[in-house]
């Protein structure tokens, strides 16, 4: 069976002005790693939910399957939510507007192996609290997450920052830090998914000279997973 990777970038809103570089360059990335890999940029919520639906089908019964997000990203009771670009943030009730997170865990579910990237804020980035356009906000609920992660063996979840902490996007024109170090990380012969999360933390901790730390959520990596995809 084939290995697949979905590549989502939301980016009107508060502007992050990398984002369209981030989600293209990342899929280039899968792509050069042997993934079959669907790009989608500045999408609606329909147009997000069809992806995930093809991705869904595409990762039942592959050995491998890949998820990026890079844009905007709300909260609620500690839960995550991605953000499409024809959402209304500034509505009373936003959650029947944006897609969960765990949809896309749940489309993950068919592959032996899975990882989810999220380079997203998750606050309200329309409210009178909003980080800056150069910033991406994160808020996580590690039992949550822990809850999803039970029953899928073999599956690591990046954020491209720590809980509660800000992510920062980069001067206009570039990569942001976090995907700069996962381009930096996905580039080499084979990717070792035990080590990467370390791997990605130094090197965006270097980056950012000490701002920003990338935060990992694992469930049981039953056994060394080189993602060395080439060779199909």
């Amino acid at each position: 069976s084939r290995d697949w990777s979905s590549d989502v970038c939301s980016s009107d809103l508060t502007p992050l002005p990398n984002v369209r570089r981030d989600a293209p360059d990342i899929a280039k990335s899968f792509e050069a790693l042997g993934l079959k890999t669907e790009l989608l940029q500045d999408a609606g919520l329909e147009s997000m939910r069809q992806a995930l639906a093809r991705f869904e089908s595409a990762a039942q019964g592959a050995r491998f399957a890949a998820f990026y997000f890079a844009g905007h990203g709300v909260a609620s009771q500690r839960d995550n939510y991605l953000v499409p670009i024809d959402a209304d943030i500034g509505a009373d009730s936003i959650i029947d507007k944006v897609l969960h997170q765990s949809a896309v865990m749940e489309a993950l579910k068919g592959a032996s192996s899975r990882l989810a990237v999220f380079d997203a804020c998750r606050n309200n980035p329309s409210g009178g609290n909003a980080q800056r356009e150069t910033e991406r906000a994160a808020v996580v609920n590690p039992d949550l997450l822990a809850g999803r992660l039970a029953n899928m063996p073999n599956t690591l979840m990046l954020f491209s920052t720590a809980a509660g902490r800000v992510a920062l996007d980069g001067p206009a024109g570039d990569n942001s830090p976090f995907a700069m170090a996962l381009l930096r990380q996905l580039g080499g012969p084979a990717v070792d998914m035990q080590s990467l999360p370390a791997k990605l933390r130094r090197d965006l901790l270097i980056a950012t000279d000490g701002r920003q730390r990338s935060e990992e959520h694992t469930s049981e990596l039953q056994s060394r997973l080189h993602l060395v995809c080439r060779l199909l």
